[in-house]
């Protein structure tokens, strides 16, 4: 009886070793893919990145993965990189395993790279890499990943004074209209909140106020008109003099506005602006 015991203890070692050894036999690469990019941070410097990366494990037993390495190219043209040795996630039997890595961006080294970049509002870009994982039998495996996409590269809004014109004019006073061009050179909406403006001329303060909020599509350019009455009793007959004299009148405008993109992690300062034209009568 006790030997009967001890071979079917042995025979059911032995069966069990049997099917490790054909599991193991049978073992295959697992497979990687990047499974999502986000924009988590934003500025006019850089960009930060999390890329979440999908690893499944098609064997019936778990293992571990060892190092990630990634790197962003454009045009063939190493930007910038992610070395996160050792990661250490566990993959489990038959199954797929989740993990992110950050990664910033420098605009700097991006234009270094590819100048014709500085004037572009978005750019195409590559992610490579590999994870490693150490295998029963295969050994060390580098898992390849890629994936392709396209990232914008935020420029603050423009405003300029497209023209200055001199409307009806009398002994008391003139009008004035002031058109100013507003330009948005990014891929996304914008919206300027509280436009203030300041309008001189000759160096005379002559009027100043805001405009309603303005909302600009991606690559959209809006006129904004502003209209403007000038009293003599209050600006002098020096103004009135320059208006009707043949010498050109420089006409500037000067403000600021808050600036609220279509892209909620970039959160810029208030933009600055100041222009000037001859005013045409």
């Amino acid at each position: 009886m006790h030997y009967s015991r001890v071979f079917i203890l042995l025979s059911v070692v032995l069966l069990a070793s049997c099917s490790t050894l054909k599991q193991m036999a049978d073992v295959k690469n697992p497979t990687a893919n990047v499974s999502g990019v986000a924009l988590t941070g934003v500025s006019l410097d850089s960009i930060t990145l999390a890329i979440d990366l999908d690893v499944t494990n098609p064997n019936p037993f778990a293992i571990n993965t060892g190092a990630f390495n990634l790197d962003l190219a454009v045009d063939t043209k190493s930007i910038a990189s992610v070395d996160k040795g050792n990661a250490g996630v566990k993959l489990p039997a038959k199954g797929t395993a989740k993990t992110t890595l950050p990664l910033t961006l420098r605009f700097t080294d991006l234009y270094q790279a590819v100048a014709d970049l500085k004037n572009a509002n978005e750019f195409a870009y590559t992610l490579a890499g590999a994870v490693s994982v150490a295998l029963p039998i295969l050994g060390n495996q580098e898992i390849p990943l890629s994936f392709n996409g396209r990232l914008p590269i935020p420029k603050l809004p423009t405003i300029s004074l497209k023209s200055a014109q001199l409307g009806s004019l009398s002994w008391s006073g003139a009008e004035m209209a002031v058109v100013l061009d507003v330009t948005n050179p990014n891929v996304f909406g914008i919206d300027l909140n509280k436009l203030a403006y300041q309008i001189d001329t000759a160096g005379t303060a002559v009027g100043g106020g805001t405009v309603k909020a303005l909302s600009l599509d991606k690559g959209q350019q809006q006129a904004v008109t502003i209209p403007l009455k000038l009293s003599f009793s209050e600006l002098g007959m020096s103004l009135y003099r320059m208006l009707t004299g043949s010498a050109p009148v420089d006409v500037g405008v000067s403000g600021s506005a808050d600036i609220k993109p279509g892209l909620p992690l970039w959160k810029p300062e208030p933009l600055s602006f100041s222009a000037s034209k001859s005013l045409t009568r």
